[in-house]
């Protein structure tokens, strides 16, 4: 039987569907609430000695509860096309609480990746949060153009990586000659 998703819970009763649950919009909050979790669960301190090792080793480690719970990651993808009214409000809360518990993470982790950087001296704590904005936006670039076909995310995620890596030197070693203002 293996582990238990969602899914799984379509062979049950109508009459304890609605016992347990009420109504299908709350079946439908419990299902997207679970694979949310799951997407969340076993999250690891980030590997790795240099900058990228440790990026990527968190990009990574997402990339594999994403492989492991393909039917959560596919339900959220649905859910987060989702645009039906009677639903937004409570789609939106639990997606938001799912995305400001992976932006403490990415931040969690870009301050790991930077202190193994010889910042300038004036850099501040801030730092770790302007590289986690930029790393989110050329992330979100991807989950973009890969929304409606997200296994081919996983399918080029080495030229994701690629392309990443060049978008972060970017902002690691500037794009202005001499020391600018």
């Amino acid at each position: 039987m293996g582990r238990n998703t969602c899914s799984e819970l379509f062979y049950i009763s109508k009459g304890l569907l609605f016992h347990y649950f009420g109504s299908k919009k709350e079946f439908y909050f419990y299902c997207l609430g679970k694979a949310l979790e799951q997407l969340l669960s076993q999250t690891q301190k980030p590997a790795g000695n240099s900058f990228y090792d440790i990026l990527f080793s968190f990009m990574d480690a997402k990339i594999r509860l994403c492989v492991e719970y393909v039917d959560e990651m596919h339900f959220v993808n649905m859910a987060s096309r989702e645009s039906a009214s009677e639903v937004e409000e409570g789609k939106q809360k639990l997606i938001g609480m799912y995305s400001l518990k992976v932006r403490e993470e990415s931040i969690g982790c870009m301050a790991t990746a930077l202190r193994t950087l010889p910042l300038k001296e004036n850099a501040s704590q801030q730092t770790a949060e302007a590289f986690t904005l930029y790393t989110n936006a050329v992330m979100n670039k991807y989950l973009l153009r890969y929304q409606k076909e997200p296994d081919e995310f996983f399918k080029n995620i080495s030229m994701v990586k690629e392309e990443m890596k060049q978008y972060l030197d970017m902002m690691l070693y500037g794009i202005c000659k001499g020391e600018g203002k």
